[in-house]
């Protein structure tokens, strides 16, 4: 594969990881409205914020899991691969149920005196954001999980003749 291939391919899948989600988005949001009305969208976008805060707590531990994770890979150390592996997962694991708890904590003060939600939405608004909660550390393993395939692809695009492998 030429050069110029592999950055017009590379380039193409970066645009569609930014397109489909924003075509996505555009298709979908005027249904979400039209099913959940006004108050229930906007409850929707509420835990859908909150939880992108929440993915502050990631502090881009990833980049540095596939640093090691490739060179470990690299020179076929599998136990310090397993190690990689298993210290990542288990502190995404942490800061997952971190902000699993905060939110769920932050639910009551958040919503009753911040935010003005409708008396027949409180209990709807609780649920989503303690489902959201969950979701969040359903998200933050997953992250963790999708890095891996980055690791041994790093490593692989390092391994070719020609490149410098550090």
């Amino acid at each position: 594969m030429t050069k110029n291939y592999s950055v017009l391919r590379n380039s193409l899948y970066s645009v569609g990881a930014w397109g489909i989600p924003v075509v996505v988005n555009i298709v979908s949001i005027p249904y979400i409205v039209s099913r959940l009305g006004n108050d229930g969208y906007g409850i929707w976008a509420l835990v859908m914020a909150v939880i992108g805060y929440f993915t502050l707590l990631d502090m881009n531990l990833v980049k540095g899991g596939i640093r090691y994770l490739a060179e470990y890979y690299a020179k076929d150390d599998r136990e310090r691969v397993q190690q990689v592996i298993t210290l990542g997962l288990m502190a995404y694991a942490g800061i997952g149920v971190a902000g699993m708890v905060l939110m769920s904590i932050c639910t009551e003060a958040f919503l009753l005196s911040i935010l003005k939600i409708p008396g027949d939405l409180v209990p709807t608004a609780r649920a989503v954001l303690h489902i959201g909660a969950l979701g969040f550390l359903a998200n933050m393993i997953q992250t963790y999980l999708a890095s891996i395939p980055k690791a041994i692809h790093r490593f692989h695009a390092r391994a070719r003749p020609g490149t410098d492998d550090q």
